[in-house]
């Protein structure tokens, strides 16, 4: 079911971390609405699997055991840390 898909917490933790390390952000300080840029830049050419049209959602942009069924779901500002939302997800999927 492609509605209950959700993006790994090794890849947020990792992969997602260090692209936002390689486009020149602060991890300390980069926020949400810092990073869209960088995620539109990663999924403007992946093709959407529900529409079928170019511009697809970051976790349908990833493959492999970067994306999987979710467990959880998580409701966030745009205005929070990405490293506050990344390491309260791998701690909570550690003690889970």
């Amino acid at each position: 079911n492609l509605d209950l898909l959700g993006v790994s917490c090794h890849h947020l933790k990792n992969d997602l971390m260090d692209c936002i390390r390689a486009h020149g952000e602060e991890l300390s300080s980069v926020s949400v609405h810092g990073i869209e840029p960088l995620i539109r830049e990663r999924t403007q050419e992946v093709l959407c699997p529900k529409t079928g049209k170019l511009g697809s959602s970051y976790v349908d942009a990833l493959q492999g055991e970067d994306v999987g069924m979710s467990n959880f779901m998580l409701s966030y500002s745009w205005c929070y840390l990405v490293t506050d939302i990344v390491t309260s997800l791998v701690h909570h999927c550690q003690n889970w």
